[in-house]
């Protein structure tokens, strides 16, 4: 396994575009210097020991010196031993409406990007627990497989939108049957799903789906995305969608069906505001959950490679002092 021991130092990378902007400038500023002379051609003839092509090769020398220190200073690291260690958690899946309705801007920015926004800091705030994922509309998937990688699973996050799933609709009793099958049959460990949405639920039996999860032990918490007043639902290529009479179709919340939800698998509802969608209350109630111990191989010792990159620098440092600005000047035989 790959990794860097300190990588807020690359950020400083961010600083070689800087620097070529810079030096590109100063050829831009040099050359108009140079052309108040006369023809900038004719100039660099006379100047018989210029050349011009070396500056830009001590300056990219230069640049790939200094991303090489960088990358030294962050130390990179490959794992050298595998190690098993033990673990406790919880299972947590998380079903995300990804319907049409989500777009509505009754919740700034819009009602998905603050849930995604919201499952990403939660996730940050997970210890050992397994997560996963589900997408719904008209129908759900499994978009993220439980586990314990949150980097991975936030970055599926990242790219989660309205398009993923075809059918479209608000299919709550298939969203909550597809998270419970999704978790492992181990008797013991304690089983939530999350479900985030609008509750705009366009099929039947979602309170029979849920009474059926609790019955296999799972608690059921519901996120409420949006308004009781509601907003206009964004239609692509601009404006707002409209019904047959050219009416423009509003999505409301429809809290009463996801407090159903929650009471059918003791769980509870939960509304989403500006500061948040109340997902720090799920942590609370899951550190009062029985957790599962359960074994995990990861990398326990990390070899140090900084000195690879740090050898390269310098072998770089060292070739760029030996190429000289100018051109050397040749001897005539007489």
């Amino acid at each position: 396994m790959f990794q860097f021991e300190n990588t807020d130092i690359l950020y400083f990378l961010l600083l070689i575009p800087v620097f070529v902007g810079l030096f590109w400038l100063n050829r831009i500023s040099w050359k108009k210097r140079l052309s108040r002379y006369g023809n900038i051609g004719l100039v660099k003839r006379l100047l018989q020991h210029y050349s011009s092509e070396r500056p830009i090769w001590k300056f990219v020398l230069e640049m790939l010196t200094l991303a090489l220190l960088i990358f030294a200073l962050a130390n990179p690291q490959f794992g050298s031993r595998l190690k098993e260690v033990k673990r406790k958690g919880v299972e947590i899946m998380i079903a995300l409406d990804v319907s049409r309705s989500m777009e509505a801007r009754d919740i700034k920015p819009d009602r998905l990007s603050k849930a995604k926004r919201s499952v990403e800091l939660f996730m940050n705030k997970l210890d050992g627990d397994l997560v996963g994922m589900v997408v719904f509309a008209g129908e759900a998937y499994i978009q993220i497989p439980m586990t314990d990688d949150y980097a991975s699973a936030k970055m599926y996050l990242s790219n989660i939108d309205t398009d993923l799933v075809p059918v479209q609709g608000t299919n709550l009793a298939d969203a909550i049957d597809m998270s419970a099958k999704a978790f492992s049959e181990d008797p013991e460990s304690s089983k939530i799903i999350i479900l985030i949405t609008d509750g705009e639920n366009h099929e039947p039996d979602a309170i029979e789906a849920a009474e059926l999860a609790k019955n296999d032990g799972i608690i059921i918490y519901t996120v409420g995305m949006g308004t009781r007043e509601g907003a206009p639902i964004p239609a692509v290529g601009g404006g707002f969608h409209r019904d047959k009479e050219g009416n423009i179709v509003s999505s409301k919340l429809n809290e009463k069906i996801l407090k159903e939800i929650a009471d059918a698998a003791d769980g509870n509802y939960m509304l989403a505001g500006k500061s948040g969608t109340g997902l720090d209350h799920v942590l609370d109630e899951i550190s009062k959950l029985n957790k599962t111990e359960r074994s995990v191989e990861t990398f326990s010792e990390f070899d140090d490679q900084y000195q690879y990159p740090l050898a390269l620098a310098i072998l770089l440092l060292i070739f760029e002092m030996l190429i000289p600005r100018r051109k050397l000047q040749s001897k005539k035989s007489s």
